[in-house]
């Protein structure tokens, strides 16, 4: 229910929006097996987990929801772990794909990967001496942009090659967007945590759509390239509600729009025209 409210909401207050998010099922809840990806593992079947994986000593969890991607976690050898997604872009124009990233546990031996392809084009290719502090032992989330990506069928793919010794490494993966963006900026529509962001550049606004299952109060920051805050807002008690942030001054560029919920923080990219 909270999905179709959503949309019915989209339709009818944004109709403006030229963008669109590619991907169905970023955040793997709906489970294995998938209809929305094509799963494999050459030990457990599916590179997709909830709770009964396990945690591999604490760490393997998902970073929102119940399900996410666990990728090697074979002691006993190799181990090749591929989540791929087929899907259509409706119209041309600027890809940015996203991610929350973690290594769990490294192997530290350098050979073991985690590899992400769009259409067999290498966007993010790491090992498991990539332990920076940012995503080792926890979730970070990782922007890459894609260029144009033009109208048409395209073809994710999350990789992993592990061998188990001499010990294991666990690369996690989750929530997991292509934003495609139209002539009115970038659009991320994340309904998994009930949350659309907007840059209407006709109207010179950042539209926030909101559709939670409890209130919140909400802590709204926008960051530059550089990292600096260059606009803030406070909404309380928030539910189903939709709210706007005027951009006229801000110059053009990409732009990171931080959602603090106090229990989570969602960020989202918009682009600036």
């Amino acid at each position: 229910m909270k999905r179709t409210l959503l949309a019915i909401l989209f339709m009818g207050s944004l109709t403006f929006i030229n963008a669109q998010n590619a991907l169905t099922d970023g955040g793997f809840e709906a489970g294995t097996p998938s209809s929305a990806w094509v799963e494999s593992s050459t030990n457990f079947g599916t590179p997709l987990c909830d709770a009964a994986c396990g945690t591999c000593g604490g760490p393997c969890a998902p970073a929102n929801g119940s399900w996410y991607t666990w990728f090697g976690g074979f002691a006993g050898g190799a181990e090749v772990g591929v989540a791929t997604q087929t899907f259509n872009v409706a119209t041309a124009g600027a890809g940015s794909l996203e991610f929350n990233y973690n290594i769990a546990i490294s192997n530290a031996s350098g050979t073991d990967s985690m590899i992400v392809r769009l259409d067999g084009n290498v966007i993010m290719s790491k090992t498991d001496l990539d332990t920076a502090a940012n995503y080792y032992g926890t979730y970070d989330l990782l922007t890459f942009s894609l260029g144009t990506v033009s109208a048409g069928s395209h073809t994710l793919q999350l990789y992993s090659s592990t061998t188990g010794s001499p010990a294991v490494t666990n690369f996690l993966i989750d929530d997991v967007s292509i934003t495609v963006g139209g002539s009115s900026g970038f659009t991320n529509y994340d309904f998994e945590n009930g949350i659309v962001v907007n840059a209407d550049n006709i109207n010179n606004q950042l539209n926030l759509v909101f559709n939670f299952g409890n209130t919140y109060d909400l802590n709204i920051s926008v960051v530059d390239m550089m990292g600096k805050v260059v606009a803030t807002e406070k909404y309380s008690s928030v539910l189903n509600e939709t709210y706007s942030m005027n951009t006229s001054d801000l110059s053009a560029g990409l732009y990171t729009v931080v959602i603090d919920k106090g229990t989570e923080r969602t960020s989202k990219k918009v682009v600036i025209e």
